[in-house]
């Protein structure tokens, strides 16, 4: 900025220019109306989290619940998806497989001379 002024005016004293600027945010900021300002914040935002607690310790709870749950029985699935898993993981295997005889026969070609 001080760069961009000076070239524009030479002359510029970029902190006096500044300084009203400065001044302001200071007294806004870090004065009493600012600290005021901050604490109100703080206080709403205390507010905020007191009021919500309730809630968040019935979803911890409910949370708790069902992990303990899937601990102690495992993660439920439905027919479908376990019918769905079972699918893919077979077409997974049918494409490792043909993988796995492409390479053999490669090798065999190769061992044999005919690549």
């Amino acid at each position: 900025v001080e760069g961009v002024a000076r070239s524009l005016d030479p002359r510029l004293n970029i902190w006096q220019a500044a300084e009203p600027v400065v001044r302001d945010w200071m007294t806004q900021e870090l004065g009493p109306a600012g600290t005021a300002r901050k604490a109100q914040d703080s206080l709403s935002a205390l507010v905020r989290a007191a009021l919500q607690a309730p809630e968040l310790a019935d979803r911890v709870d409910r949370l708790t619940r069902d992990l303990e749950n899937v601990l102690e029985n495992g993660i439920p699935l439905a027919k479908q998806s376990t019918a769905a898993l079972g699918r893919q993981a077979g077409a997974r295997s049918l494409i490792r497989d043909a993988a796995l005889w492409i390479g053999a026969i490669s090798l065999a070609a190769i061992a044999i001379g005919l690549w």
